[in-house]
């Protein structure tokens, strides 16, 4: 993923020097490479999430610094909101595929009701 994200780095150089402005950068930048950094988040930043993802906020911070984007978020603030996001779809609708793999909701009625004497 770094490979490629460093591929399409060159795309911006070249953009940055045949005069594009910071903000048209930015765009470009969103739309080639952190689109390739936040597609299914969910499922690969829980497996590699320590080396990984410095190495993807070290790469960010450079893009950064060279002048490709003038925004930066780390990582681990995107997988923390996506987790949020994917954890509210979940719980809120039932048609949701892994709204089956939830534990039934218990109520404290419930439970008083099966420790009685």
């Amino acid at each position: 993923m770094l490979g490629k994200a460093n591929s399409r780095l060159y795309i911006l150089r070249v953009c940055k020097y045949s005069g594009y402005s910071l903000s048209e950068l930015t765009v470009l930048f969103d739309s080639l490479i952190m689109s390739l950094f936040l597609y299914a988040l969910e499922v690969w930043a829980c497996v590699h999430h320590g080396k990984y993802i410095a190495q993807i906020d070290k790469f960010c911070r450079r893009a950064l610094r060279y002048g490709y984007t003038f925004k930066y978020t780390p990582m681990t603030s995107y997988i923390v909101l996506r987790d949020r996001q994917l954890w509210n779809n979940v719980i809120i609708d039932a048609a949701h595929p892994l709204y089956d793999l939830l534990a039934p909701q218990r109520s404290l009625v419930t439970f008083f009701k099966k420790q009685g004497p």
